[in-house]
């Protein structure tokens, strides 16, 4: 009886130990799967965007002087696969129309180009003129980057503009060239704004990387970080929320000011979501930005507060 006690303990303890053991190994967390990330273009496929743009506005001068305006703008945006190859896609995009619409006190300026036969002489409308109708070619490496702005459309204004800036006042020539330069193309165009990564990607983990926007028509470019928000419905949703600072010395116009000012200092915060399904089309982008920049024209230094939200909205996919 002793040795059958004796073997039955020992029979009992390997099988508490056995399960132990399983129970241990199961309490330890699974690895986080991961979800490539990437938008994908299609040749001969084509997608539709509305591209709303939402900004306020208010200066204050150093000798109290305040002005304070609103703007509205509209752009109806086509994206064209032409080529893609070892995940790298050449697309052209074309603002096909717009709707613009600012407001200041006693100011009201409205076009719409499908109605207007010739747009209005104001010099912040040209912001927006610069890139309608002039199809632009943007190259995408496998990350997300757009590596080449060009197109025949968009060399031809560029030549212009070099071609004839003897003929244009500096602020008109200014404008002109920053809607056309390829921050000016980008901004409007790019929407993966280099924050789909273009490779596998656990949710809840984030990433710091390049982005580039534009706020009030000043152009910022910075390191941010981007987190992979959520996964649910076909849907990731990536989001990017950060502090930059604006560049000293950047050269810009705004409402009410003849002349070109440059950035003195300044910061902008940033919390913007990119909608993107798992076959790799961006269903939406919403940007917002709050900024406080102050800038310099001759020896005045005036503070501009801004805070704008930029929506781009898929309308629908065809071949073409």
């Amino acid at each position: 009886m002793t040795n059958l006690s004796l073997l039955f303990l020992a029979v009992l303890a390997c099988v508490s130990l056995a399960t132990a053991q399983e129970k241990g190994s199961s309490n330890k967390p699974a690895p986080p799967r991961e979800y490539r990330l990437q938008a994908l273009y299609r040749p001969g496929v084509a997608q539709s965007y509305t591209v709303d743009i939402r900004d306020t506005a208010s200066r204050m001068h150093s000798a109290g002087a305040a002005k304070g305006y609103d703007r509205n703008v509209r752009l109806y945006l086509t994206v064209r696969c032409i080529e893609s190859s070892d995940n790298v896609s050449k697309v052209v995009v074309n603002v096909d129309s717009l709707t613009y619409a600012f407001t200041s006190e006693g100011v009201s300026v409205t076009y719409d180009s499908q109605i207007d036969i010739a747009p209005k002489n104001f010099l912040d409308l040209n912001n927006y003129l610069g890139i309608l109708n002039r199809s632009a070619e943007i190259t995408y490496n496998p990350y997300g980057e757009a590596k080449a702005v060009g197109g025949d459309n968009l060399v031809w204004i560029r030549d212009y503009l070099a071609e004839n800036a003897s003929d244009v006042d500096s602020v008109r020539s200014m404008i002109w060239n920053q809607a056309v330069s390829d921050a000016g193309v980008l901004h409007v165009a790019d929407l993966q704004k280099r924050v789909i990564p273009g490779k596998r990607i656990a949710v809840d983990s984030s990433w710091k990387h390049s982005y580039s926007l534009r706020v009030d028509n000043i152009d910022i470019a910075a390191t941010v970080r981007t987190t992979f928000a959520t996964y649910g419905g076909g849907v990731y949703t990536l989001r990017t929320v950060d502090t930059v600072k604006a560049q000293p010395g950047t050269p810009f116009h705004v409402y009410g000011i003849s002349d070109v000012s440059r950035v003195v200092d300044g910061s902008v915060a940033i919390d913007a979501t990119v909608d993107l399904t798992t076959t790799g089309i961006i269903n939406r982008v919403v940007q917002r930005s709050h900024a406080r920049i102050r800038g310099r024209i001759g020896n005045e230094v005036y503070t501009t507060e801004s805070k704008s939200t930029v929506t781009w909205t898929l309308q629908g996919q065809y071949q073409w």
